[in-house]
């Protein structure tokens, strides 16, 4: 997905539950990320930055436009090939990135 793509969706979910009559303000979303391996580049499926992936900044970048577009709930996952990766991984996510 880009920022774009996801951003679409939002505007669609949250006017399909107008549409329904619901109040989309009190609706939360989340995102889940299955790619997360910073530094790196990612390409999504129109060629454009695959989020959560690319230069610390942009990473960043992504966790706030993901906050102003409503996305309550953040799930990284932080795939390795052993634990100690795995560990290496969050701790830098943790480091760099918050």
């Amino acid at each position: 997905d880009t920022m774009a793509s996801f951003g679409a969706g939002v505007d669609q979910m949250k006017a399909e539950l107008d549409k329904q009559g619901r109040d989309s303000a009190g609706f939360s979303f989340a995102y889940l990320v299955n790619w997360y391996a910073a530094p790196g580049d990612g390409k999504a499926h129109d060629g454009g930055r695959l989020i959560f992936t690319g230069s610390n900044d942009e990473i960043r970048g992504d966790v706030g436009a993901m906050r102003e577009l409503g996305v309550k709930h953040l799930m990284l996952n932080f795939l390795s090939n052993d634990m100690s990766e795995t560990l290496d991984q969050m701790s830098r996510f943790a480091e760099d990135i918050m």
